[in-house]
């Protein structure tokens, strides 16, 4: 059995992803803001994933013509929590594949 020992920390206080449609003025497109987003995985005998959000905000935004004004609607935004968000993930057994 192949196995190596591995640990990563990415750590990104802020990233706005956003995803237009079309290329006129009036053109909609959907922003994303996440918040204090942690990715940590450490790897020996077994994987461990944890990933945090500490806020998250989906906008969607209709672009502006010459005569209006950009109108930003909010789709789903986050209440301001004490503790992020947490997902954990374990795998114990490395060498085993994935089954669907």
């Amino acid at each position: 059995s192949l196995s190596w020992k591995l640990e990563a920390n990415v750590r990104i206080p802020a990233l706005n992803i956003g995803i237009r449609g079309g290329q006129t003025e009036s053109a909609e497109s959907f922003c994303c803001q996440l918040r204090g987003l942690n990715l940590q995985c450490l790897q020996t005998e077994t994987r461990e994933t944890i990933c945090e959000l500490g806020g998250l905000q989906v906008d969607h935004v209709r672009g502006r013509s010459s005569k209006t004004k950009e109108q930003r609607s909010v789709i789903l935004a986050s209440l301001p929590q004490p503790q992020p968000w947490r997902l954990k993930i374990v795998r114990e057994q490395l060498s085993e594949t994935d089954a669907i």
